[in-house]
């Protein structure tokens, strides 16, 4: 009887110590493979994070040059015309005081021709 009683208690001694020890290393396993999971979340999280501000700097900086290379454009653009209409003004005032001085010296040269006649005709 005591033998009986014994075993039944070694039977279940060993049965609990089998199931405490499956139980435990379950509970790791599961413990590694949720850390495995958050780990590599949290990897995958921090490569995206650093994808999209490398593109959204890239595309800052693209902006920003293009807009640089507009305004250098326009503001040569603007200084071509304005030297274009300075060079014109410049040009049209000479022609006109170039013209005026010949219809001066020609209007001179006349009225001294026709003084001239005049005195001729009463001498």
């Amino acid at each position: 009887m005591f033998s009986l009683v014994s075993s039944w208690t070694s039977l279940l001694s060993s049965s609990v110590s089998s199931w405490t020890s499956l139980v435990s290393s379950s509970v790791s396993s599961w413990k590694s493979l949720l850390f495995s999971s958050v780990s590599s979340s949290t990897s995958l999280l921090s490569s995206s994070v650093s994808s999209w501000t490398s593109l959204l700097s890239s595309l800052a900086s693209s902006w920003t040059s293009l807009l640089f290379s507009s305004v250098s454009s326009s503001t040569s653009l603007l200084s071509s015309s304005v030297s274009s209409l300075t060079s014109l003004l410049f040009s049209s005032v000479s022609s006109s005081t170039s013209l005026l001085s010949s219809s001066v010296s020609s209007s001179t040269s006349l009225v001294s021709s026709l003084v001239s006649s005049l005195l001729c005709s009463s001498a």
